[in-house]
């Protein structure tokens, strides 16, 4: 479904870190979080704010980069 999905339009990487996440695949879910932050997607803003990734934050593969983004320290969490 995935291909099909994706071959009709354009698919946020982003969304593939979130289905991967929920299937608790960790490690693709950092494959795909690094790859969206470089493809520049747009939902990497709600990285810092997204509880549904709360049990990543202290996983390096995360922090990498929500502190490239940039993200306030003061709350670890930022809004677009």
């Amino acid at each position: 479904m995935t291909l099909k999905l994706h071959s009709r339009g354009y698919v946020p990487t982003f969304c593939f870190a979130v289905a991967a996440h929920g299937f608790e695949e960790r490690d693709r879910t950092i494959e795909y979080l690094e790859k969206a932050y470089a493809e520049q997607d747009w939902p990497m803003c709600l990285l810092g704010i997204e509880p549904f990734f709360d049990d990543l934050r202290e996983h390096p593969g995360f922090t990498n980069p929500v502190r490239r983004m940039n993200f306030p320290s003061a709350t670890g969490r930022a809004a677009c």
